[in-house]
């Protein structure tokens, strides 16, 4: 038997209420009856008081206004309530202490930036942002300075340590340093270019000193070790007359380890002013210095034994000669005699030795040595047009380990970063990238149009400290081969996500995990764990509560593992707003976090995925609920509306319509010593007044969006800053305070998680608050059926004198407003601190008479539109009967 068809005679309920956020599907149809089809600038507030209804956002108000598009909008975290903003506005970056929002004003600019866009990252107080090929730093006192410039230098690394590789070069800049620790140097003694040896023992590795070119013009200094086909000796003498008759030396050094110096080695050294003698020497040899003309102080060391007879003879200007040593020592040298005409200085032994410390990687300049900490005298040795080493005089070296460090530069920095045929150089590479990120204690730099596949990421110093500015020539991968270029880095959990415009072939999204090597060189790579193809990527990522999100050409997407085998996969979290979200230009939409709130913002609109409110999709992912904030912008060049009022002050009139706009020119006079306003309408003077609303001008949508803890940041194309009025829970406007009979504990009582209605305006305009039930055929689209009179019941929130308006529409009739009512109790013309008290009870249930007939399918709309006029709205529920089987046309 055929089921029966219900009939007139039966009334059905239907009934919306515990609002979860709004589908926007189109049409409205096939939503669920808990969501909204649209909702504009309405959301669930969690520090508030009322419950689970869906309500009106707080307003926002303008900061500043800084003269140029905002860019971007940063976060500079000094210390604890030292929070800044930095504002990149047009080419001007200004800094503003969060805490003084409301007090700021503008001053001078901190720095000068690209017209566009520009990444940053933030390393502990500091902020860092690349520009025009440049790495702009933030310190905590808001100075902003380029870095390589005077107080913010790039690390400059220590590339070899003894000669061994030891950090990699930093790409930002040409300095480096090369450390040596001397226990032994004698393998650095400088040596005389030219010299001649001659092998003494080829088994004992010994060798002497022979001789060198008679034209040799300077100082000559004889080394410890010397280099005989290709073998390395010990150099213990100079030879027989090896250097008698070279006329043109001036001084003579000999480094420790020579042991002899033989029969009229240095005879006829005519100019030799000094010679040097080391502690190594024993035996010096008949004549070895004789006929040296122009000498006037010889140092001996304290290990000679035996001094061969003549030895400075015809020495004519021989004042002095050095001891390193005791009196008593110098007395049992053999043949000390030969010194017995000079003067004898005696001191503590000077071992002053010249030496070569090799550089081992090109540069073209050195700015400085240090010995043991302290600068000391340096010249460059140079081959083959090349810096290859430096010369310095030590006279700690023999008694002591010496640790020698040198300061190089290298302008000519390039380098191949896996780019066939080409070379970069390293500067520009890593202050071209356009995004960054955080991860595992070090900064990832990529997108630089140059190297699209590229990324950079920052080195530990040996001393283990992160550094911001330093970035290792090895330190970079690359993801894909093609021309995709990386448009964001997100730290996801326990994997780096890259993620790339489209897909080359390899992939769109690369995860890469942090792998250490146990090579102290290249301590950690970032080897690429798992690969998603086929989603192409905008600019805009972020971690939000534990989720790693993404803007993807379908929508807002987050990363996630499956359970059994850590496989990655991609989820969509955004099904229910993308009718909507996919029509904005993503390609210019940014995300924070705020208040437990995901923020995406597409120019004017801003999307809040709720984190405390979510749901699996059909699809079989978890989702966020969403709500919608429209209008977000500044206006430009706007005018104060004005009401007419309902008092009557002095000889003014009151209007027949109070609380309507005065369309005229305002007037002011002194009425009782106070300064009123007035406007004139057919010849009468009426009184009127403002509560600050604006109307007008030009609009200019938001740009850039930021959470900063319980705030809400905003910049728009005209420069402006704008903030959300959430700040101001529980916070009396000041033309409620300045009452006279203003009680500041009764409005703590009533007001303490309320936001008063005169903080629900954007940039002091008017907002459009609305909700959209969705398009119902009560489960039964085969069947019309009628409205009963008088059952439709919308069950609000109280907040101010906000006009409501109710509309409905069905399948058979366009949609045409059914009432209007008030919301409240708060009267703009009035001020008085009665009517901040809500109704008696906060929720109130309102009749309205609708009764439309004949509707397969129908639809609600509530919708403020008035200045400061805050919806609350918990429920609406309305009766209908069926009335038959849809006819045939």
């Amino acid at each position: 038997m055929a089921a029966k068809l219900p009939t007139s005679k039966y009334n059905y309920t239907r009934s919306y209420g515990n609002f979860r956020g709004v589908e926007l599907g189109g049409d409205g149809s096939g939503i669920d009856k808990s969501r909204l089809s649209y909702a504009e600038n309405m959301w669930r507030d969690y520090d508030g008081d009322g419950g689970g209804i869906i309500e009106s956002i707080p307003g926002y108000r303008r900061i500043e206004g800084f003269g140029g598009k905002i860019h971007s909008i940063y976060l500079q975290k000094v210390g604890e309530g030292k929070d800044y903003l930095l504002i990149h506005a047009g080419t001007a970056l200004y800094r503003m202490k969060v805490s003084e929002r409301d007090q700021y004003r503008l001053d001078m600019k901190i720095a000068t930036l690209e017209d566009k866009k520009c990444a940053h990252f933030s390393h502990g107080g500091k902020v860092y942002i690349l520009s025009d090929k440049k790495i702009i730093e933030v310190n905590e006192q808001g100075e902003a300075i380029e870095v390589g410039t005077e107080g913010a230098v790039p690390y400059s690394p220590i590339i070899t340590m003894n000669g061994e590789p030891y950090e990699q070069k930093n790409l930002l800049t040409g300095s480096f340093r090369a450390r040596l620790l001397l226990s032994d140097p004698s393998e650095y003694t400088y040596c005389t270019p030219g010299l001649k040896f001659t092998v003494l023992d080829s088994v004992l590795g010994t060798c002497a000193v022979s001789g060198i070119d008679r034209m040799y013009t300077g100082e000559l200094y004889i080394p410890s070790i010397a280099t005989i086909g290709g073998k390395r000796y010990k150099v213990i003498e100079i030879s027989e007359q090896a250097f008698s008759l070279c006329t043109l030396i001036s001084e003579i050094h000999v480094a420790e380890g020579v042991e002899i110096i033989r029969n009229n080695a240095f005879s006829y050294c005519t100019r030799a002013k000094k010679i040097f003698l080391p502690r190594s020497v024993h035996t010096i040899e008949h004549g070895a210095f004789d006929n040296c003309h122009e000498m006037t102080d010889v140092y001996l060391g304290a290990g000679l034994k035996t001094l061969g007879g003549a030895a400075f003879i015809e020495c004519w200007v021989l004042e002095r000669i050095h001891y390193a040593g005791t009196s008593e020592a110098f007395d049992a040298i053999e043949g000390k005699e030969e010194a017995d005409e000079y003067e004898i200085v005696y001191s503590d032994e000077d071992r002053s030795v010249e030496l070569t410390l090799p550089i081992s990687s090109a540069c073209t300049s050195v700015c400085g040595v240090t010995e043991n900490g302290e600068e000391t005298d340096f010249v460059t040795v140079v081959e083959n047009g090349s810096i290859v080493g430096v010369r310095v005089n030590s006279k700690s070296a023999w008694d002591r380990v010496s640790d020698f460090l040198i300061s190089a530069y290298d302008t000519e920095q390039s380098y191949d970063f896996s780019i066939r045929d080409k070379t970069y150089n390293g500067y520009s590479a890593i202050t071209g990238c356009t995004v960054a990120e955080v991860f595992d204690n070090r900064v990832f730099l990529s997108g630089n149009p140059e190297l699209p596949n590229t990324v950079f990421y920052s080195s530990i110093e040996r001393a283990g400290m992160q550094n911001p500015l330093y970035f290792g020539a090895l330190n970079y991968f690359n993801d894909g081969v093609g021309g995709y270029p990386v448009r964001a880095i997100l730290a996801a959990n326990d994997s780096l996500a890259v993620f790339k415009s489209g897909d080359d072939g390899s992939g769109s999204i690369f995860y890469h995990t942090p792998t250490v090597t146990g090579d102290d060189y290249v301590p950690k790579i970032y080897p690429t764990s798992y690969v998603h193809s086929g989603i192409g990527t905008y600019g805009a990522a972020i971690s939000f509560m534990d989720d790693p999100i993404f803007l993807g050409d379908g929508g807002v997407y987050a990363l996630t593992k499956k359970a059994i085998n850590y496989e990655r996969s991609v989820v969509c979290r955004s099904h229910n707003v993308n009718y909507d979200l996919l029509k904005g230009d993503l390609t210019c939409a940014s995300m924070t976090k705020w208040k437990g709130y995901l923020v995406v913002l597409v120019g004017e609109k801003a999307y809040l995925g709720d984190s405390r409110a979510t749901f699996t999709h059909r699809t079989g992912g978890s989702e966020y609920e969403w709500f919608l904030l429209n209008g977000l912008g500044s206006y430009e060049g706007d005018t104060p509306v004005w009401r007419y009022d309902s008092r009557s002050i002095g000889n003014l009139a009151v209007h027949e319509n109070p609380g309507e706009i005065y369309p005229g020119t305002v007037y002011s006079k002194e009425i009782d010593g106070e300064n009123v306003y007035y406007g004139i309408q057919d010849g009468v003077e009426y009184s009127i007044y403002t509560t600050g609303e604006r109307a007008g001008g030009s609009f200019f949508p938001a740009t850039a969006v930021l959470g900063a803890g319980e705030l809400l940041f905003f910049g728009t194309e005209s420069g402006a800053v704008m903030v959300f009025n959430n700040d101001k829970r529980g916070t009396p406007p000041d033309v409620i305070s300045d009452m006279a009979d203003f009680d500041p504990e009764e409005y703590k009582r009533v007001m303490g998680r309320r936001i008063h209605p005169l903080y629900y305006s954007f940039d002091n305009h008017a907002v459009r608050y609305s909700i959209k039930t969705l398009y119902d055929d009560c489960g039964i689209p085969h069947l019309t059926k009628s409205t009963v009179k008088h059952s439709l019941v919308v069950k609000c929130r109280c907040y101010s004198e906000a006009e409501v308006l109710c509309e409905v529409g069905t399948n058979s009739s366009e949609y045409k407003e059914v009432t209007r009512f008030p919301g409240g109790v708060f009267s703009f013309s009035e001020m008085n601190l009665e009517a901040l008290a809500l109704s008696p009870a906060d929720y109130a249930s309102l009749p309205i008479s609708e009764k439309e007939g004949g509707w397969t399918e129908k639809q609600i709309t509530l919708f403020t539109e008035g200045y400061a006029c805050p919806i609350g709205i918990a429920s609406i529920s309305y009766r209908y009967y069926v009335k038959g089987k849809i006819k045939r046309s």
